[in-house]
């Protein structure tokens, strides 16, 4: 059906002959076409065109033939050459990108409704069909602008209103995708479609349980449709529930194989749930001449129960000079290793986990071992986290086998799509007599969504206490308290490939000074393979002026992170 609509749609374009071509078909070809004997007839006109290659209308009958044929990249190459002979004819652009969108180039689609755009700008159709093909190709920012020059003369286009939304949900910027609904919504109320495209944008935005209300009625009436499927894995998947992931998972491929939406499914199953193994390496140095150098390697699964199992080793260099506070006072490099396994167990919104395992420093020994639980909802997570194991700062630190016992708790909060807050406390009790407590809060605010950047801006507001300074080669101010603000933009190269970098400027003090002194960092990392088996993970930070761990005022850092997802 969608070929004979598409070869109409090519007759009506270019069936009329033109007094520039009004030349004879040939007999045999036009004999041919009438006998249905298409075959025949591409014969002929390739030999005709072999020897006048400038005859424009055998090159357009020799495009509607292929189209018959159901052959749609050599019915678009044919009109190509057409297009070639005549660049600016509005009715072979319009026929090449209509060829283009049957054969699924939905680039050359995109830019021969460009140009068609360019010559006949009064013609509204093409505006819209020029939004659609470029949110299938992936070129969402053309989309989004095509779609508002469309619905700017035809606001009542119920349909349109929708397909704007999710071209927004397509580039991520969930907050005016969610408008484009309360648009809809306004003019025309509710209705199956704006409620599927509603149920996808929560459950791509990271609200799994209210796109799973929306979907149930949905697909009680309509449990087939491809779409809602699609929908409904993403949402098992962000709520981490595997099984029923991938009895989804199974009806989206089961219902269309080979489309483009089954395989986005199936990569962000694996990159949520699948089992994943991590060998990395990191660095680490500072202004107090401390270095670590650490050599790490996990693996993870997550069971159809819900249950995830997973277990790790690393070791650890530290060196730095006896003299600065942070060495041995023997001058030494301390080495620590740890090797661990953990489970953990989903049950509803709750998630309870707990690891154990071994570790050693030098002359020491010790069993570390934590307890957790998270509570979460679609906006609101709270972990908590109870932890016995070795404080491992500094080659001094490992010297001393000091240990800390930790209570430590994460609040995430999303008040909005456009909003997230961030808030994280821990008490500490060290086994020199010390007792350390830390606060952060960082609220975040989107400002862009693009197809190539996100961008948010926000604040952070750090603050670090100690009951005691000790020489016990750790930074333990009474009080430290840090004010930024912090840009966090993010650079879609492709699909596969982003850059994610942070850059934090403002105050900083402890108790060793009464003014504020500049001080911020930046971080920057790369991945490579976002949703591929395969993926590579490099970050670099820097610190200026700005307190370590070590109590350092400058520090650098690196890490190389290759992941392997089954």
């Amino acid at each position: 059906m969608r070929r004979v609509r598409l070869l109409a749609v090519l007759v009506l374009l270019l069936s009329g002959p033109r007094p520039a071509q009004a030349q004879a078909v040939p007999q045999a070809a036009a004999a041919a076409e009438a006998a249905g004997q298409w075959d025949e007839a591409i014969r002929v006109y390739r030999q005709v065109l072999d020897r006048e290659p400038q005859r424009i209308d055998l090159w357009v009958r020799l495009s509607q033939v292929y189209a018959m044929t159901n052959a749609p990249l050599n019915a678009l190459n044919a009109i190509r050459h057409a297009r070639t002979l005549a660049p600016n004819d509005p009715d072979y652009l319009r026929a090449e990108a209509t060829l283009a969108t049957w054969h699924g180039d939905y680039q050359l689609a995109a830019r021969s409704y460009r140009q068609l755009a360019a010559i006949e700008k009064t013609d509204d159709d093409v505006m819209l069909n020029l939004a659609r093909v470029s949110a299938w190709a992936g070129e969402t920012d053309q989309a989004v602008r095509a779609y508002h020059r469309y619905l700017a003369a035809y606001p009542q286009a119920d349909a349109v209103w929708l397909e704007l939304a999710r071209a927004e949900s397509w580039r991520g910027n969930y907050g005016a995708a969610l408008d484009g609904l309360g648009a809809y919504h306004d003019r025309f109320g509710d209705s199956a479609a704006y409620s599927r495209e509603l149920a996808s944008i929560l459950a791509r935005s990271g609200r799994p349980s209210d796109a799973m209300k929306l979907l149930a009625p949905l697909l009680d009436k309509d449990p087939s449709n491809f779409e809602l499927n699609v929908t409904r894995t993403i949402a098992l998947a962000s709520e981490h529930r595997p099984r029923e992931t991938m009895d989804a998972l199974d009806t989206v491929r089961r219902l269309k194989p080979s489309d483009p939406e089954t395989r986005t499914a199936e990569r962000l199953v694996r990159t949520t749930l699948g089992p994943t193994v991590e060998p990395q390496i990191s660095t680490y140095s500072d202004s107090d001449h401390l270095r670590v150098t650490r050599v790490a390697a996990a693996a993870a699964t997550l069971l159809p129960t819900g249950t995830e199992l997973s277990a790790g080793y690393e070791h650890r260099r530290l060196e730095a000079p006896a003299a600065g506070g942070l060495g041995r006072l023997n001058g030494e490099p301390a080495r620590y290793d740890y090797g661990w396994a953990a489970a953990a167990q989903k049950i509803g919104r709750v998630t309870i986990d707990g690891h154990v395992g071994s570790a050693s420093e030098d002359t020491h020994s010790r069993t570390p071992y934590g307890v957790g639980a998270l509570i979460r909802s679609d906006t609101l997570s709270l972990r908590m986290e109870s932890s016995d194991e070795f404080f491992v700062i500094s080659p001094r630190t490992v010297d001393l086998g000091l240990t800390d016992r930790r209570q430590h708790a994460d609040v995430e909060w999303d008040p909005g799509v456009l909003y997230h807050v961030s808030a994280g406390g821990s008490y500490q009790r060290i086994s020199d007599g010390n007792n350390r407590w830390e606060l952060l809060v960082s609220p975040r605010r989107v400002v862009a969504r693009t197809e190539s950047l996100n961008l948010d801006l926000g604040l952070a507001a750090y603050m670090l206490g100690t009951s005691r300074d000790l020489p016990d080669g750790y930074y333990d101010p009474r009080r430290y308290e840090s004010y930024v603000a912090v840009v966090y933009p993010y650079f879609k190269l492709s699909e596969n490939v982003g850059l994610a970098v942070s850059l934090a400027g403002g105050v900083q003090r402890d108790d060793s000074s009464r003014s504020f002194r500049f001080g911020g960092n930046a971080n920057v990392d790369a991945t490579v393979g976002i949703y591929r088996a395969w993926a590579l993970k490099l970050s670099v930070s820097a610190t200026n002026n700005r307190r370590a761990e070590s109590g350092a005022f400058h520090g650098y850092s690196g890490a190389v992170v290759l992941i392997r997802r089954f």
